[in-house]
């Protein structure tokens, strides 16, 4: 199966090992992957189908009651949809930042996340170019909300190829940060983008 059983360069314990519920996640990434590329499940493979609707069943089972609950004791890195271990849907993204404060990632993005044939869908190239734009917002500055994500398309960007994704803060004003980033395949810019986020402004209680 495609992909590597977890993110380039990020683990999660001491030890520098994988907890277990982010080598879970990734098994499932793998899972997807085989299904999408005609490897997983076929015609003569049904018994695969059944194993898998009885091991859903038993994960489902041990599902909290109040869903917002997970959300209150799981880190928001390790739950993200867009570079969360733990999130079975995440992109295959570890960032990192250097002493400069640019954010840097080299991704090798598989089936599950085509669009054109062959080439990384446009919405999943956003969704990281968001994310990377926004962490090297708050190593700058503070955290921010996304409020707008300017993108250009310069060239498709292709699957099961080693890409950089690069990222940084480039001003402030008050609340107001922007960043700049882009998608590279070797030194050719696949997709461009620059954002603005904004930091909340303080809850004034009575």
């Amino acid at each position: 199966m495609e992909g590597p059983s977890t993110f380039p360069g990020c683990t999660e314990s001491d030890d520098g090992r994988d907890l277990p519920v982010s080598v879970a996640a990734a098994a499932i990434r793998r899972v997807t992957a085989a299904i999408l590329t005609g490897r997983g499940i076929g015609d003569d493979e049904a018994d695969v189908s059944v194993r898998l609707e009885a091991l859903a069943d038993r994960l489902g089972a041990l599902t909290v009651s109040d869903p917002a609950s997970t959300r209150r004791t799981a880190g928001p890195v390790r739950d993200s949809p867009a570079t969360g271990t733990k999130n079975a849907v995440a992109l295959p993204v570890c960032l990192g930042v250097d002493d400069a404060g640019v954010v840097e990632s080299v991704a090798n993005f598989g089936a599950a996340y085509q669009g054109p044939s062959g080439f990384l869908h446009g919405g999943m190239a956003a969704l990281v170019l968001d994310v990377a734009l926004a962490v090297a917002h708050r190593q700058a500055a503070s955290p921010g909300l996304t409020a707008e994500l300017v993108l250009q398309y310069r060239r498709p960007t292709p699957l099961h190829t080693d890409v950089t994704i690069r990222a940084q803060h480039t001003s402030v004003s008050g609340r107001t940060g922007w960043a700049r980033g882009e998608i590279l395949l070797a030194d050719e810019v696949c997709v461009s983008a620059e954002g603005r986020f904004v930091t909340p402004a303080p809850r004034v209680t009575s």
